[in-house]
C-alpha cells in the first residue's frame, strides 16, 4: 500500500502547496478553508489527479475557475477528473475547498490534529496508520515519504491567538473582525508529514544565532507564562546548533523554530517549527537531549528523509545518535561514550521485548516503524559505523552525502553505495550484517599463548564470535584487543574478524596475562561491560557488567584493575554434561583483571525471568521451574569445563516461583560465570561451538600414515 501511494509521484510532481485555513472553531474542533496544489505532469496522458485527504468534507474542487468532477466515496482519496489531458511538462493548479473535524491517530493516540484547551496543532505522523505520514488529516496532498514541495500557509485565527507554521513569517494582518491572518512561507521542499501549524495565544521569543553561514533566526513559540522556562530549558540550543554544524555541515534552513504544545508523549520534527512538549520545557535542562534530537532532524529526517517507512532508522536512528554527538561537543568524548554505553545496554536487554522480536533496521515492519529498534539500535549501529570508517572519513562522507542529497528522499542502499564510493572502504559487509539483518555478534578471547622472542614476546591468540539472534557470522569487523599484565603494562592491537573463529599473532614488549576485546566500546556487539580500579575495600557497582562486588582485601597490591563483562549470548556448552543441568540460553559473565595474591571479594549477580523493563527479560528462557533448582557455574577459561559453584548463597526474595532473586558468590575469581537450572523436562536447543565442533569419518588406524588438515582446523 505504501509503495502504491508513493508511485503517484512517478507520474505527477506536486511543486508547491498553499494552505488557507480558518482555525477559529475551538468549541466544535473544526477547520475550514482551501488548499491550492501546484503540480506538473511527469508522463503523457494524465487525466486524473488523486489526492489524499482523511475524513473531511469537500465543498468543491476548482481549476482555472472551473468546477471539476471528483469522487470521495472512501473519505480517504479524492479522485479528481482533470478537464484536459496533461502530458510531460504540463503544469496546473487545483484548489480543494473543504471543512470538517480533523482526525487523530486513534489506535496509538500519537499523531494527527489536536484541539487541546487553547491550543490547536498537528503532529505530522500517525504511529499506527499506513502510511505513517499524516499530512492528509489537515490538507490534501500526496501523503507519502518521497513527494516534497514548498509551502505557503495563510492561517486565520482569533486575534487573541497566533498561528506559527514552517518557514518565515511574511505578514500578520488584522482582519478587523476579531481575527488575524498569518502568512508563513517555506521555500525549501519538505514531504507532507513535515508541514505544520500551531495556534495558541503565543508570545514568542525571537533572536538570531551566528552559524557557519551567518545569522539564523531563532523562534521559540510559547505562552507568555512559559517563555522564561522555555528559554532556560533551551539555554544550550546554540551549542546544539554548533555541534551538528561541526559534525554534519551547515544548517540549510531559514529558521530554527520550536513551538510548545500540550502533548507529553513526544516531539515532532516539523521543519523549522518543531512541536515540542510544553511539560518538559520546565526551566531545567533535564530534557535537553530531546531538544537536540529534534533539532538534528534538520540534517537527518528533514534535509534528507527516508523514502519509505522501513528505513525510518535514517531519520530516527541518526537523531537518537545525535543526542550523543551533542553531549560529545558540549562535554567531551567521555560524555558521548557514556550515553552510547547506556543506550547499548538498554538495546541488548529490552529492544527485542519492546518490539516483540529481534528486528533488522532496514525493511522494518510497519507496526514497528517507531519502535525501540529504530531509535535505539539505530543509534547503536551508527556508533559502530563510525568505528568501521574512522572519524575523519565518517564525518567527511556524511557531510558530502548531506550536501549531495539535500532535500531528497534516500534509503539504506543509497547511503551504502555512497559510503563505498566516498570512503573507498567496502561497507557492504557492514550493511549486510548490521543494517539488513537482525541481531548482534559477540567476541571473546578463547585462549592465548606467549613465546619469548628477543626482548619481547610473540603472542598468538584465538578469537571466537558468537551470535545473538543473528542469522550469520559478521564479516570484516574491526576489533581492538587490549593486552595487560599484572604490573599494568598495556598494549592494544587492531584486527579484522570474520567467521566463527580467528587466529591472530602479534608481538608485544611484555608477556600479557589477560586480554580484553573492544575495551573502549567501539563496537556495539552483544556485551556490556564496566572496568574499575579498586584502591580501597568497599562496595562497587558494575552497572553494565550486571555484577556488584564487595571487596574485603586488596591483597599485596595497593590497587587492582577489574573488568567485568556481561555477554548477551549463550555460553559454551558442557564438555561433559551434568545430567538434567541446563546452562543459560542467553547470558554469561567474564571477570578478568590483574588480581593478585590475597585479593578477596564477594560478588552479587541477580536473576530475573520477569517480563519487565525494570531488570527483566534476562532469564525467562532459563527459569522454567522453581528457583531452588538454580545454580551458579564457573570455568576458568575455554579449556576448562563448567563446574557448579558451591561457595554461594541464594536469596529468592520471598517467593520461590516469581523468577526474581540473587546469588552471592562468596569469593570471586578470574574466569567465566553463568547460571544453570536442574530440570528433568527441559530440552536444550542445539547451539554450535564454531571453535570445537569438529568431526571426521572413521579412520582405519592400521594404515601406515594419514593426515588431518588444516591444523588447527576451524
Amino acid at each position: 500500500e505504501q509503495r502504491a501511494l508513493a508511485s503517484r509521484s512517478d507520474s505527477i510532481d506536486i511543486t508547491h502547496t498553499a494552505i488557507n485555513l480558518n482555525i477559529i472553531d475551538f468549541a466544535g474542533k473544526t477547520i475550514s478553508g482551501n488548499a491550492s496544489i501546484n503540480f506538473k505532469s511527469l508522463m503523457n496522458g494524465i487525466n486524473q489527479l488523486d489526492l489524499d485527504l482523511l475524513k473531511l468534507n469537500i465543498d468543491s474542487v476548482v481549476m482555472n475557475n472551473q468546477h471539476l468532477s471528483f469522487s470521495y466515496s472512501d473519505s480517504i482519496t479524492i479522485h479528481i477528473q482533470l478537464p484536459v489531458t496533461m502530458n510531460v511538462g504540463d503544469s496546473s493548479v487545483v484548489s480543494v475547498y473543504y471543512h470538517g473535524k480533523p482526525q487523530i491517530d486513534l489506535p496509538s493516540g500519537w499523531g494527527g490534529f489536536y484541539f487541546n484547551g487553547n491550543y490547536a496543532y498537528n503532529l505530522g505522523v500517525g504511529f499506527s496508520n499506513v502510511p505513517h505520514s499524516f499530512g492528509r488529516v489537515w490538507f490534501p496532498c500526496f501523503d507519502n515519504f518521497v513527494e516534497r514541495c514548498g509551502f505557503d500557509f495563510y492561517i486565520t485565527c482569533s486575534s487573541t491567538n497566533m498561528a506559527i507554521c514552517n518557514g518565515v513569517l511574511i505578514s500578520s494582518i488584522d482582519n478587523g473582525n476579531g481575527t488575524k491572518t498569518f502568512h508563513w512561507q517555506l521555500l525549501q521542499t519538505i514531504p507532507s508529514y513535515l508541514a505544520c501549524v500551531a495556534v495558541a495565544p503565543y508570545a514568542p521569543v525571537s533572536y538570531t544565532y551566528n552559524s557557519i553561514d551567518g545569522p539564523i533566526p531563532v523562534y521559540l513559540g510559547a505562552l507568555a507564562a512559559d517563555t522564561t522556562h522555555m528559554k532556560n530549558s533551551f539555554i544550550n540550543l546554540g551549542t546544539a546548533i554548533d555541534a551538528f554544524e561541526n559534525a554534519w555541515g551547515p544548517y540549510r534552513w531559514n529558521k530554527v523554530g520550536y513551538s510548545l504544545v500540550p502533548f507529553s508523549a513526544g516531539a515532532m520534527e516539523h521543519a523549522t517549527n518543531i512541536s515540542y512538549p510544553q511539560p518538559i520545557a520546565n526551566g531545567s535542562t533535564s530534557y535537553q537531549n530531546i531538544m537536540a534530537h529534534e533539532l538534528s532532524h534538520h540534517w537527518f529526517g528533514d534535509l534528507i528523509t527516508c523514502d519509505n517507512a522501513g528505513d525510518m532508522w535514517i531519520n530516527e536512528g541518526f537523531a537518537t545518535y545525535n543526542e550523543s554527538i551533542f553531549l560529545e561537543y558540549m562535554n567531551g568524548y567521555s560524555s558521548y561514550l557514556n550515553n552510547i554505553r547506556t543506550n547499548h545496554a538498554k538495546v541488548l536487554q529490552y529492544n527485542h521485548a519492546d518490539d516483540s522480536t529481534w528486528l533488522a533496521l532496514s525493511n522494518m515492519p510497519q507496526s514497528y516503524t517507531y519502535g525501540s529498534t529504530t531509535y535505539e539500535k539505530g543509534a547503536d549501529v551508527i556508533h559502530t559505523m563510525r568505528t568501521y570508517m574512522g572519524d575523519t572519513l565518517f564525518f567527511h562522507c556524511f557531510q558530502n552525502f548531506l550536501n549531495d542529497y539535500q532535500f531528497q528522499p534516500v534509503n539504506a542502499y543509497t547511503i551504502r553505495d555512497y559510503l563505498n564510493q566516498c570512503s573507498s572502504i567496502n561497507m557492504t559487509s557492514f550493511f549486510n550484517d548490521w543494517i539488513f539483518n537482525p541481531g548482534f555478534p559477540q567476541f571473546s578471547i578463547d585462549s592465548m599463548k606467549s613465546t619469548l622472542a628477543g626482548t619481547g614476546y610473540d603472542v598468538q591468540f584465538y578469537v571466537k564470535q558468537r551470535l545473538d539472534h543473528a542469522p550469520n557470522y559478521f564479516s570484516n569487523v574491526p576489533l581492538s584487543i587490549t593486552f595487560m599484565n599484572d604490573v599494568w603494562d598495556t598494549a592494544t592491537v587492531n584486527i579484522l574478524m570474520s567467521n566463527g573463529c580467528g587466529i591472530f599473532n602479534t608481538h608485544l614488549d611484555f608477556q600479557p596475562t589477560f586480554a580484553i576485546v573492544d575495551r573502549f566500546n567501539k563496537i556495539s556487539d552483544a556485551e556490556a561491560d564496566d572496568e574499575k580500579v579498586i584502591r580501597n575495600s568497599g562496595s562497587y557497582v558494575f552497572t553494565n557488567g550486571k555484577m556488584n562486588l564487595s571487596v574485603t582485601s586488596l591483597g599485596v597490591a595497593d590497587s587492582v584493575y577489574i573488568h567485568i563483562q556481561h555477554n548477551f549470548v549463550r555460553p559454551d556448552t558442557f564438555k561433559v554434561a551434568i545430567p538434567n543441568l541446563h546452562l543459560s540460553d542467553y547470558r554469561y559473565w567474564e571477570v578478568t583483571g590483574n588480581f593478585n595474591s590475597g585479593f578477596s571479594a564477594s560478588a552479587v549477580i541477580q536473576y530475573n525471568a520477569t517480563h519487565s523493563t525494570a531488570g527483566g527479560w534476562l532469564d525467562d528462557g532459563l527459569i522454567t521451574n522453581v528457583e531452588d533448582s538454580l545454580v551458579v557455574l564457573y570455568r576458568q577459561d575455554a579449556a576448562h569445563d563448567w563446574e557448579i559453584v558451591t561457595n554461594v548463597s541464594q536469596n529468592m526474595i520471598g517467593s520461590h516461583t516469581d523468577g526474581k532473586g540473587y546469588f552471592t558468590i562468596n569469593q570471586i575469581n578470574k574466569g567465566e560465570y553463568t547460571l544453570g537450572i536442574f530440570d528433568f523436562d527441559k530440552i536444550d536447543l542445539p547451539y554450535p561451538n564454531p571453535c570445537y565442533s569438529v568431526g571426521i569419518h572413521d579412520i582405519n588406524l592400521n594404515q601406515n600414515n594419514f593426515k588431518i588438515y588444516p591444523n588447527p582446523t576451524d
